[in-house]
């Protein structure tokens, strides 16, 4: 089971790169040997490819997207959702014409494709999850890759950090603008994030009680987390629940540090980095907006443009 692939896929991930009869040892021996990568599978190779497919199932990459919003999200709204994730993920993965977040995707040939082919998502549309708490869609992710052999804790997406979307976030991702949008005018929406590896009755667990292990993370930082989960399992990239003192907070993370938002916040300016608001707030462009906000200008542009 070195290779994942979920039964929900009408079509098998297929790789010329990935053989399902060659052994994870032969793998990285014939990596290795590549034009390029010239250091070894410990040298040049991008720590990402590197540590997703050296273990089981790290390969193809994604996520699991738990829907928890039926009776009030059409299954047609529902795929523009998922359409559009899959959007700004493939936007924000290195190119060869542009590296992207990781400047040392570009050493090695080919890696850019293989990156992006390997990308592939399960999506979980159970009706049984209406509403679902963060409890329970924890317990039923970490049932799952147990009970196939899986390991979490490992800082990998697929298993360790599944994404939830419920009524607001659907909304908020329907309603943002497109990863190609070169006005930079629009605003980008968001999804929920259950920390898999969290045990709210740990009894070593010192987190805020107000801190159930549940994040955010933009549109536009997708691909960037799960780059980062192995630091976070590493411990070389650190965020916590700081700020989550108080009620009506949430926390937002690109997986390299992270900010505390209001729980009201809807949408986001486009060029929102949780980066630079961490260390340079002062400086940071664009201000995030609520739901109310947002419906409120979209009435006041229909009224202006019918006046005209």
């Amino acid at each position: 089971m070195d290779l994942f692939h979920d039964d929900s896929w009408a079509t098998p991930w297929r790789s010329s790169e990935f053989p399902p009869e060659e052994l994870p040892r032969e793998r990285k021996r014939r990596f290795a040997t590549k034009p390029g990568w010239r250091s070894g599978w410990n040298g040049h190779a991008p720590r990402f490819f590197q540590y997703h497919t050296g273990m089981a199932g790290g390969w193809p990459w994604g996520y699991f997207i738990y829907r928890t919003s039926f009776g009030s999200i059409s299954d047609p709204d529902w795929a523009a959702v998922i359409a559009k994730i899959d959007r700004y993920c493939y936007a924000s993965m290195p190119t060869a014409e542009n590296c992207g977040l990781l400047s040392q995707f570009s050493f090695q040939p080919n890696i850019h494709e293989l990156v992006r082919e390997g990308y592939r998502n399960v999506i979980v549309e159970d009706p049984n999850l209406e509403n679902a708490s963060t409890d329970t869609i924890r317990k039923r992710h970490v049932e799952w890759a147990e009970g196939r052999g899986y390991c979490h804790n490992l800082g990998r997406p697929r298993f360790d950090y599944c994404l939830v979307l419920d009524d607001r976030s659907i909304r908020s991702i329907l309603v943002s603008s497109e990863p190609d949008d070169k006005s930079h005018s629009g605003l980008v929406g968001y999804v929920n994030v259950i920390d898999c590896d969290f045990d709210p009755n740990d009894p070593e667990n010192d987190c805020s009680e107000l801190y159930d292990g549940s994040f955010r993370i933009c549109l536009t930082d997708l691909f960037c987390f799960a780059s980062y989960c192995e630091d976070l399992q590493t411990r070389e990239q650190q965020w916590g629940d700081w700020g989550m003192e108080h009620p009506g907070n949430v926390i937002y993370t690109d997986g390299r540090c992270s900010i505390v938002e209001k729980e009201d916040v809807f949408l986001c300016p486009p060029k929102y980095s949780v980066s630079s608001r961490a260390y340079y707030p002062e400086f940071s462009s664009g201000v995030t907006i609520t739901e109310a906000q947002y419906y409120e200008r979209q009435r006041s542009n229909v009224e202006n443009s019918q006046s005209k």
